[in-house]
């Protein structure tokens, strides 16, 4: 949990600010349930759980 702790906030910068399509507007990408969880990481008990149940 320690490295993703440390490189959720990259992770999140780069999949919310960086991503682009060749039209320079946002796409979706399925990463799976795990990657979404990554939102949660700094988040408080309560958003994570509401995170999980989604």
């Amino acid at each position: 949990m320690a490295v993703k702790r440390r490189f959720q906030p990259l992770m999140a910068d780069l999949l919310m600010n960086t991503w682009q399509s060749h039209g320079g507007e946002r796409t979706v990408i399925a990463l799976g349930r795990e990657a979404f969880l990554w939102f949660g990481i700094a988040q408080t008990a309560e958003v994570r759980w509401a995170l999980d149940a989604f």
